[in-house]
């Protein structure tokens, strides 16, 4: 009786580790809020975001993360720390080396052009299992999440923009560069900002909330 008390104990354990490590596995389920990451992201398309060491960041990882103010965005890492960025003539330059950019709709060029809209707010997070609906707003210039408010910024002229990465920061832009709020105004973001890297997606688009 005690061995079999024993095995059972030693299942339920195993049961246990196995349930922590795939929650922390899980990452957080987004839906994404405006046109920023398109093409390749569609505004209503669900995103999982994956919870992973800042060091293991690659250029051209899509990402999570969130601004002091609280402001949640969805964006695409295109400088990686220690790097020199500069944006000129419609191009991004890595340490004085022109970056492709194969994930843009145009070919490997940014767009010198007013930045509208594009925050990439979240409107449901997923955590121990269960999907947390969250309310999104019909005003344009903001949204809800957990109650308080995640403002759209206003539009910025960003045509050529420098920065030096320190140790720890990233500079990251939307893949949409027209419509998009990102490093090129807000500046690199830190690695303690960064919520994850998203590695999951479903091609669904959000009816009403």
């Amino acid at each position: 009786m005690q061995h079999l008390t024993m095995r059972v104990a030693g299942v339920i354990g195993v049961l246990l580790v196995t349930v922590a490590v795939l929650s922390s596995c899980a990452g957080h389920v987004y839906a994404v809020v405006g046109q920023a990451m398109e093409p390749n992201f569609a505004e209503g398309q669900t995103i999982t975001a994956i919870p992973l060491d800042p060091a293991q960041l690659q250029r051209g990882d899509p990402v999570i993360y969130q601004l002091d103010n609280g402001d949640i965005h969805f964006k695409r890492v295109v400088g990686l720390p220690g790097e020199s960025i500069q944006i000129v003539g419609g191009r991004v330059y890595i340490d004085g080396v022109t970056l492709s950019e194969p994930y843009l709709s145009a070919g490997p060029m940014t767009v010198d052009s007013p930045i509208s809209e594009g925050v990439a707010s979240p409107v449901s997070a997923q955590s121990g299992g269960s999907e947390t609906a969250i309310g999104v707003t019909n005003d344009t210039t903001s949204a809800t999440t957990n109650g308080s408010m995640v403002a759209r910024d206003p539009g910025t002229n960003l045509a050529e923009v420098k920065a030096e990465l320190g140790a720890g920061e990233f500079f990251i832009l939307g893949d949409n560069r027209a419509n998009s709020y990102d490093s090129r105004a807000h500046g690199p973001v830190t690695s303690t900002h960064i919520l994850g890297r998203v590695k999951v997606t479903w091609l669904n688009r959000l009816t009403s909330w």
